[in-house]
């Protein structure tokens, strides 16, 4: 008794030549099942990574990086009010399935601005703009 899928063969029908001098008519496509479906998945699988890797930048993934809790533990808030202050758009943050990473450096930056209602983009703008003149 077998059971499962059957991963044999079929064919499709093309015309025209191949270069291999098979002649010009109609010629059959043998194809495996399960190499298509592997070729598929490679295929997807390649996609996705481009478009991962698209906005990776090695120096700023350099940076150190903090846990939602340690972050917490170094503005003396509870871990809710960072997750806020994340979906807030006032702390950026990565996500990597349902953990966040906080750059150490965009921590400081929120820990300036904490009196001011600026984002830490604007803080560390403003900073460099007070160290340029000063």
């Amino acid at each position: 008794m077998q059971t499962g899928f059957d991963l044999s063969i079929f064919a499709a029908t093309v015309e025209g030549s191949v270069s291999d001098g098979t002649p010009e008519g109609t010629w059959t496509l043998c194809v495996t099942l399960e190499q298509t479906l592997e070729d598929l998945v490679r295929k997807v699988v390649r996609e996705e990574l481009q478009k991962a890797l698209a906005g990776f930048n090695p120096q700023s993934d350099l940076d150190p990086h903090l846990s939602v809790k340690d972050a917490a533990e170094a503005l003396s808030v509870a871990p809710k009010t960072i997750l806020r202050w994340i979906a807030e758009g006032k702390l950026p943050a990565k996500r990597l399935g349902r953990i966040y990473r906080i750059k150490e450096r965009d921590l400081q930056l929120l820990e300036i601005s904490e009196g001011d209602e600026e984002t830490p983009d604007e803080a560390g703008r403003r900073i460099a703009a007070e160290l340029s003149f000063g």
